[in-house]
């Protein structure tokens, strides 16, 4: 529980237009603590993407905004490490908010936070696939952040398509 309050405390001082924003915890909808956030009526980035009517400078717009919210957690030190389409939420504006940071485990280490990868495998970078394989853990980077961010503008820029998943 104090790892949770944690993250939450490092979530809660994440103040960016493009990140979402954690209004605080409630209790009484399970065994786990709800987070309470803005409500995000457009869904998903995914979602956004199959069904708005978005021409090619709309998701550069968009894509522009994703860019500027990470840029802002990497300043902050805060490592996402699972960045998808499913984890970027869109407002009522259009404009997106990144999101998922209870799946993205934030740590602190060494005055720096950090994030342990459990994401998709569509987005996650090479490095983080192989050493799964190899029964090595490593934890995500600023590095694999910016491969998955290139995996969603593929997405917007494919017409809607997921990454290939290749199998070995």
């Amino acid at each position: 529980m104090q790892n949770l309050d944690r993250k939450l405390s490092i979530w809660a001082i994440l103040e960016h237009r493009y990140v979402i924003r954690l209004y605080g915890t409630v209790t009484g909808f399970g065994p786990f603590r709800a987070f309470v956030t803005p409500w995000m009526p457009n869904g998903t980035l995914n979602s956004y993407l199959n069904h708005a009517n978005l021409t090619a400078m709309d998701k550069l717009s968009l894509l522009k905004q994703v860019v500027e919210g990470l840029k802002y957690l990497h300043d902050s030190d805060v490592i996402h490490g699972d960045l998808t389409s499913d984890n970027i939420l869109i407002a009522a504006d259009g404009s997106p908010r990144l999101a998922d940071f209870s799946v993205s485990n934030i740590m602190i280490e060494s005055n720096r936070v950090y994030s342990s990868h459990s994401g998709a495998l569509r987005w996650a970078a090479p490095e983080l696939i192989i050493s799964c394989e190899g029964g090595t853990v490593q934890c995500a980077t600023k590095s694999s952040d910016i491969y998955s961010l290139g995996c969603l503008m593929l997405q917007a820029s494919l017409l809607f398509r997921l990454p290939v998943l290749l199998t070995w």
